[in-house]
């Protein structure tokens, strides 16, 4: 199926989307020094507690460390190892729920909105990486005879006709190799759209935390020292 990163993945679209990815590491390295910050303002005033503390900072941490290495996915294409680059997918799928569920770990107050949405996003983080790996562990691409040498028999062929301005055009397309998948590719389809909808409503949902404030001068004792 398609999913969002089918656009990504290939000229021009990737040559766009490489520099948005090192734009949204820079951004997850500052977020999480800013909330590395704040909870260690709170843990010093008795707002969270020490374990609090440090779930947030290893969270923040490991997600910072990872968005990082994160434009490799860019490099890592589908044609390069399609294992290696859905597999990274996962892997930030699972980041960014611990940092979230981090800041609902120190939060003084839940709402019952937001409860219900880290029980959606929860659901979706889990199921969505678990059936994928079950989808592609499951798949032998030498099972049908003959697709070693990359022949025919592999695939299910279909023709469609295409509206053109010259008339019905009838061409040969493939819908993929002749295996069906454990889990339908219908399902995986929901969970891959519907995690990516629950984390752009994260800015919606996610608890309160009290703002920093920060003031900047300059240190001109110190000039030229």
């Amino acid at each position: 199926y398609n999913n969002m990163c089918v656009g990504f993945d290939t000229p021009p679209a990737r040559y766009a989307a490489m520099p948005l990815q090192v734009l949204q590491a820079f951004l997850a390295g500052r977020y999480v020094g800013l909330d590395t910050t704040r909870a260690s303002l709170e843990k010093r005033t008795g707002r969270i507690s020490r374990k609090q503390y440090w779930f947030s900072r290893v969270a923040n941490t490991a997600y910072g460390v990872f968005m990082l290495c994160f434009p490799v996915l860019l490099v890592l294409t589908p044609r390069v190892n399609t294992k290696a680059h859905t597999y990274l997918f996962f892997a930030m799928i699972v980041f960014s729920f611990v940092v979230i569920a981090a800041n609902f770990a120190e939060s003084q107050k839940v709402a019952l909105a937001s409860k219900i949405w880290m029980g959606l996003f929860t659901a979706h983080t889990v199921l969505l990486p678990v059936f994928g790996i079950v989808d592609f562990s499951a798949y032998d691409e030498w099972e049908v005879a003959g697709c070693r040498s990359g022949g025919d028999e592999c695939y299910e062929w279909a023709e469609v006709e295409l509206e053109t301005a010259y008339g019905p055009l009838v061409v040969n397309t493939t819908r993929g190799t002749a295996q069906e998948p454990p889990v339908p590719w219908y399902v995986l389809w929901y969970l891959d759209w519907g995690w990516f909808a629950l984390l752009g409503l994260a800015v919606v949902f996610l608890p309160d935390s009290p703002p920093l404030i920060v003031k900047w001068k300059l240190d001109e004792e110190t000039e030229g020292k």
